[in-house]
């Protein structure tokens, strides 16, 4: 389980806005096979001032080899305040030794 928690200094906010925001995320992963690895993470933002933010994310992450993984996966917004759906597909690699 991995989880985080950050604060953010705002250059630009609004009136009755705060000047910082704290950003949140859980996540977990395991791994299936060999290659394969599955994840699931929660995470969101919160400002005083305005309506926070969170969303569901799960993802699948196939290792070709030790350089280079594919993964891809979807978001789901929780509250009225997120995105309802987002999908992702993405590639790492590692360069260098």
């Amino acid at each position: 389980m991995d989880i985080n928690l950050g604060v953010t200094r705002l250059g630009a906010y609004g009136e009755g806005e705060s000047r910082y925001q704290v950003t949140w995320a859980a996540a977990i992963a395991q791994p299936v096979t060999e290659r394969w690895t599955v994840s699931a993470e929660m995470s969101g933002t919160d400002r005083q001032g305005t309506r926070g933010t969170a969303q569901f994310l799960a993802a699948l992450s196939d290792a070709l080899n030790t350089r280079i993984v594919l993964d891809g996966g979807f978001a789901l917004g929780v509250g009225s305040t997120a995105q309802n759906l987002s999908l992702f597909t993405g590639m790492t690699m590692l360069l260098g030794d």
